[in-house]
């Protein structure tokens, strides 16, 4: 008997304790997608006490779909699988081949709770019109991606937001903690910065006729940050706070036109947040968010 796997859904990066009560002295544990073994050396367990207790977070989070960008957004609605919901068979063999087996769904989330439940009647989500958008529908299984220049009255949440604005700012994305991307669009709050760092001089040659100077430079490494920040409305603090670990952010690219009907994956461009802080003040009950990260490399002429 299996215990511990009643629910539907389960975060791949929470534990997921397990107790199989068995007579087998020892059991193997394979995982199965679409009827293929995946772990090619099973793992051996014992049991404590009569039953055996495993955690099988470890075990089926490395058989997800790795992170990464990869779907095209237009004016259309478009519906497609979540690409990070797995549905595993989890199989405990003992030694003669008999084994007991639970078939459920595998998520890319982080909760509290080891089970995830279907889509939050509760949850607020703001979506801009001309900004590419996706989120879950029916479920878990589903998402729609969209670029929106009206309302497009998805029912995906308890309240959802729509911002007609149409204005320019920094928008990002990132892998929330339920396993889909939120978006947020920082609109006049961005300071962008182009730092350098010398790798070292060297001295100038006594013979070289320019005496100008007695040292040259080989270089500098350089980096450019943008540090972003915005006060968030209560509905969306527990959105907010998710950007703050996300493996999985971001920045749509500064070429991308506003409004276009289409964002491919090379108009999103993969940030690392630094020093990420969501902070709230219980006083007067409102909360800001910071946040700098680094633009991708800056190349610069060297002489090594």
């Amino acid at each position: 008997m299996i215990a511990g796997l009643e629910g539907d859904y389960y975060c791949a990066h929470n534990p997921i304790p397990v107790e199989v009560t068995n007579p087998s002295p020892f059991l193997f544990l394979q995982i199965r997608v679409g009827g293929i073994d995946l772990i090619e050396s099973p793992p051996v367990f014992y049991p404590i006490g009569g039953i055996y207790k495993i955690d099988l977070s470890a075990w089926v989070r490395q058989f997800l779909t790795p992170f990464g960008e990869q779907h095209t957004y237009t004016d259309v609605a478009t519906i497609y699988a979540q690409e990070y919901v797995k549905t595993m068979e989890v199989a405990f063999v003992d030694g003669s081949g008999e084994e007991e087996a639970a078939t459920r769904k595998f998520v890319h989330c982080a909760l509290n709770s080891y089970s995830l439940s279907t889509y939050d009647d509760d949850c607020c989500i703001k979506i801009w019109k001309c900004y590419p958008f996706s989120a879950p529908i029916g479920g878990w299984d589903d998402r729609v991606l969209v670029i929106p220049d009206e309302d497009p009255d998805l029912d995906i949440c308890g309240c959802v937001d729509f911002d007609e604005s149409c204005c320019k700012g920094v928008y990002l994305k990132w892998l929330n903690a339920k396993g889909y991307y939120s978006y947020w669009l920082f609109p006049n709050f961005a300071t962008i910065a182009r730092e350098g760092e010398e790798i070292f001089r060297t001295p100038r040659n006594v013979f070289d006729p320019n005496r100008t100077s007695n040292e040259d430079t080989v270089g500098f490494d350089t980096k450019e940050t943008i540090e972003v920040r915005d006060k968030i409305p209560a509905p969306y603090w527990d959105q907010l706070k998710t950007l703050v670990g996300s493996p999985e952010v971001y920045m749509l690219s500064p070429l991308w036109e506003v409004g276009s009907d289409e964002a491919k994956p090379e108009d999103w461009i993969k940030i690392i947040q630094d020093n990420p802080k969501f902070e709230r003040n219980t006083k007067n009950n409102c909360a800001e968010f910071t946040m700098e990260f680094n633009m991708p490399i800056v190349f610069t002429q060297k002489s090594i």
